[in-house]
C-alpha cells in the first residue's frame, strides 16, 4: 500500500507515481530514512528497477529536470534510493501535509495529484474511479459515509477523512524490507507435497 507520503508529496515532485511503478520500479516514497541522517523537507523515493538501463536514463533526466533532486544511493538487493528536497513553492502545503490538513492544500497544489486511478476490476476489465487522494482532498461525501460506517463514528464538516503522516510508516526501513522479500523468497520457493 502506497504511504501517505506516496500519495500526497510524490506528485508535488513533478513526478506520475504509476509510471514511475509500472516503468522504473518505484515502490514508496517516505520521509525519512532509519539508516541516514533527515535531510530538511526531504522525500526519499524508493525503487527496485528490473531495467538498470532504463532507471538510469530516467536518472539522468531527472537530474537535468530538478535541482531538487538533491542525493541517491543503493542498497543490497537492487533497490536505489533518490532523495529530493520537497520544493520551495510548496513549502505550504508540505507543512499542512505534517499536519494532516490535506483539504486545505491550494488549488494550484490539488491539481499536481491524480483525480483518478486505474484499475482492474475481478474479470480483468479496466476501469477508472476517483482516487483516494482526490476524496481525501475535497472530503468526498462518499467517502465520509464510508469511514463513518467503518469507524462506527460521526465526522464534523472541518475534520479530515485521512490522519495526519505517522512517522514509523513514512520512515523507509530498509532492513525489514530486506527481511520481508527474504520471506517472501523463501515462502515461494517452498514444495509443496502432496498428502495421501
Amino acid at each position: 500500500m502506497d504511504t501517505t507520503t506516496t500519495m500526497f508529496l510524490v506528485p508535488g515532485l513533478g513526478i506520475n507515481v504509476e509510471e514511475v511503478k509500472f516503468r522504473y520500479g518505484f515502490i514508496n516514497g517516505y520521509l525519512q530514512d532509519k539508516e541516514r541522517e533527515p535531510y530538511e523537507r526531504g522525500v526519499y523515493l524508493l525503487f527496485k528497477p528490473k531495467d538498470m538501463i532504463e532507471f538510469q536514463l530516467f536518472f539522468e533526466r531527472e537530474k537535468k529536470r530538478t535541482i531538487n533532486l538533491i542525493e541517491d544511493y543503493d542498497y543490497e538487493g537492487g533497490y536505489i534510493v533518490l532523495v529530493y528536497v520537497f520544493p520551495d513553492e510548496f513549502l505550504m502545503e508540505y507543512k499542512l501535509f505534517l499536519k494532516g490538513r490535506y483539504s486545505k492544500f491550494r488549488q494550484k497544489y490539488k491539481i499536481l495529484l491524480p483525480d483518478l486511478d486505474s484499475k482492474i476490476d475481478s474479470e480483468g476489465i479496466p476501469f477508472t474511479e476517483l482516487s483516494l487522494s482526490f476524496m481525501i482532498m475535497y472530503k468526498s461525501k462518499a467517502l465520509r459515509e464510508y469511514l463513518e460506517k467503518k469507524l462506527g463514528t460521526e465526522f464534523d464538516e472541518e475534520d479530515e477523512l485521512w490522519s495526519k503522516p505517522d512517522i514509523r510508516r513514512e520512515t523507509l526501513n530498509i532492513i525489514k524490507i530486506l527481511e520481508d522479500a527474504r520471506t517472501n523468497e523463501e515462502g515461494m520457493g517452498r514444495e509443496t507435497t502432496p498428502t495421501l
